[in-house]
């Protein structure tokens, strides 16, 4: 898929037309961590450290990402410039027949600025141009400021995600059932590498993912059929903590908190 980035365009107000969104510069590629750390780290901690933002390795992650050839790309990072010095990125996630915000953040200097809305423009620009029917993006229920921005963009709510963790009630007996791991190596390497990594289980009903976050969650399924799956995680790794995401408010069980809320936007393209 073709990568796309921004001239100054006819319709860009006139402060910022001096301004540039073009693909993220290699260099730069620090500052989408060291950013984000810097404000959802401070303003949630616990919601951070739930993300793979906050990985050791998302920096490298992203750098590999990048290297895909476009062609077989469906994730993209753009840059606002300002004569070479970078103010604000975004990154973008193709999904379905929706362009994905999966990261946007501008540098807290910078703000005021208007670059948010330049970025937000860019992104239906290349939603446009790459086919995409809708824009979609989650933002904390907790930043209010935000969900106004969005909402005078255009964006509205369609759900809302609540965030929940918990200790392994399994972890402390019952043997796990019989099963096979796969993709168990590969996984290794990423966990090293990038700090978070997937593999799969294999029982006798079926075969289920296991998603590994940092050192400390397992990022579990809001609905998994296996009966013997929290002992299987268990049996991995027991002092591993649970994190899940799901739609419903109740609790998923005992021992389970409520540490965050996301609310899903979206907004239709003509």
């Amino acid at each position: 898929m073709k990568q796309y980035g921004l001239e100054k365009r006819e319709w860009m107000p006139e402060d910022l037309q001096e301004l540039t969104v073009m693909q993220l510069r290699p260099q730069d590629m620090p500052m989408v961590a060291k950013w984000t750390g810097e404000w959802l780290g401070s303003a949630h901690p616990l919601a951070y450290s739930l993300t793979v933002f906050s990985s050791s390795g998302y920096t490298t992650f992203l750098e590999y990402q990048q290297a895909i050839p476009p062609e077989h790309n469906q994730t993209w990072l753009y840059g606002a410039y300002d004569e070479g010095v970078l103010l604000g990125f975004i990154e973008l996630r193709r999904i379905g027949e929706r362009l994905f915000i999966n990261n946007f953040c501008v540098q807290k200097e910078a703000r005021g600025r208007s670059i948010g809305s330049l970025l937000l423009s860019h992104t239906e620009y290349v939603a446009k141009q790459t086919g995409a029917a809708a824009v979609a993006l989650d933002c904390f229920a907790w930043n209010e400021r935000a969900l106004e921005k969005y909402a005078k963009s255009g964006y509205t709510e369609t759900n809302r995600i609540h965030w929940w963790t918990g200790r392994n009630a399994e972890s402390t007996g019952g043997a796990a059932p019989a099963f096979i791991v796969t993709g168990y190596p590969n996984a290794e390497v990423n966990q090293k590498e990038f700090g978070f990594s997937q593999f799969y289980v294999e029982t006798d009903y079926g075969v289920s993912q296991v998603n590994r976050l940092g050192d400390l969650y397992f990022r579990v399924p809001a609905e998994e059929p296996d009966p013997g799956y929290y002992k299987i995680l268990s049996q991995l790794d027991r002092h591993r903590n649970l994190f899940m995401i799901r739609q419903d408010e109740e609790e998923p069980g005992d021992g389970w908190r409520r540490v965050s809320t996301s609310v899903r936007l979206e907004k239709q393209l003509n």
